[in-house]
């Protein structure tokens, strides 16, 4: 994920997962944003909280790849009704 150059910088690589926003989740699962933040704060569904630097206590931020995983481990446990599609 993170290289080190030879002059000792850190560098990002482009291949780095996108990090989705609680309203692109909301979106693409078909739910309203207040059921999203409602599944963080029960720990139903897998987050990131990102730090900003205004020293807030950080955003909520989600990888597409957890959330894939995420949705077929309740479409095999046949709990939930959430929609499998994620537009790439």
């Amino acid at each position: 994920m993170f290289q080190a150059a030879l002059s000792g910088e850190i560098r990002i690589e482009a291949d780095m997962e996108k990090l989705l926003k609680v309203n692109e989740v909301s979106e693409i699962l078909q739910v309203s944003p207040k059921t999203v933040y409602n599944w963080v704060c029960y720990g139903y569904i897998p987050y990131l909280k990102v730090n900003n630097s205004r020293g807030s206590s950080g955003v909520l931020r989600f990888r597409q790849s957890d959330l894939e995983q995420w949705l077929e481990i309740k479409k095999q446990s046949g709990r939930g009704t959430l929609k499998n599609s994620f537009i790439n």
